[in-house]
C-alpha cells in the first residue's frame, strides 16, 4: 500500500463510511477505488463500442424540438449547475 496526501470530498467520504459501516477514510477510499476499478461504468454495456462519425451523423433530424438561439442567449429554461462529465456515444455489439 502507498501513502498519499490529497484533498478529498469530506462529505462523500463520510457518506461512504456511513453507508458501508467503515471505520476509516482509508477504508472508504480503498473501497471506492476497488469498486471503480472492478466494474465498468453502469451506463456503458461491457460489449459497447464507440459510434462512428457516420452513425452519429445519422441522428441528424430525428426530432429534437428546442430553440437553440434562446438556449444560447439564456432565454430558455435554466438548468442547475452540474460539474462537467465526459460522455461518449456507444453502441452494443448487437447493433453492429
Amino acid at each position: 500500500m502507498a501513502q498519499i496526501s490529497t484533498d478529498l470530498d469530506e462529505a462523500a467520504c463520510h457518506e461512504i463510511m456511513r453507508r458501508y459501516k467503515l471505520a476509516s477514510k482509508g477504508e472508504a477510499i480503498n473501497l471506492a477505488l476497488r469498486k471503480l476499478a472492478a466494474e465498468p461504468p453502469p451506463y456503458i454495456p461491457p460489449t459497447a463500442k464507440p459510434l462512428s462519425a457516420d452513425e452519429i451523423r445519422a441522428f441528424e433530424g430525428i426530432g429534437w424540438d428546442g430553440d437553440l438561439d434562446a438556449m444560447r442567449s439564456g432565454g430558455g429554461q435554466q438548468l442547475p449547475e452540474t460539474p462537467p462529465i465526459r460522455r461518449t456515444l456507444w453502441r452494443t455489439s448487437a447493433q453492429t
